[in-house]
């Protein structure tokens, strides 16, 4: 830590600050996301989940049992898709002021 204020120019508080700001607007960013979600009745399918455990499961050079296997859980899988079809749905439906 010491190296990282010698080359940042921050001492410890005013990290703690930057690291306080940084975790406000990630909660305040999750929690928009997750109302809009909700608003919209944005839900991820069984279907949907299986596809991006396959588009994983190549990435990575995996058999789709053993990527699962691995996840355990597949909250997260969930969760991530339901944020990326909540940020398709404001890109497609935002209007751009010119």
């Amino acid at each position: 830590l010491e190296l990282y204020y010698q080359f940042s120019g921050q001492d410890e508080a005013a990290l703690r600050e930057q690291m306080k700001e940084d975790a406000e607007k990630r909660v305040r960013v999750a929690l928009t996301i997750e109302a809009i979600a909700k608003a919209e009745n944005i839900e991820v399918t069984e279907e949907e989940i299986n596809e991006e455990l396959e588009k994983m499961a190549k990435a990575y050079n995996l058999e789709v049992e053993k990527l699962k296997e691995l996840l355990g859980n597949l909250d997260g899988v969930k969760e991530d898709l339901k944020w990326r079809k909540t940020i398709d749905f404001l890109v497609e439906n935002s209007k751009v002021a010119a």
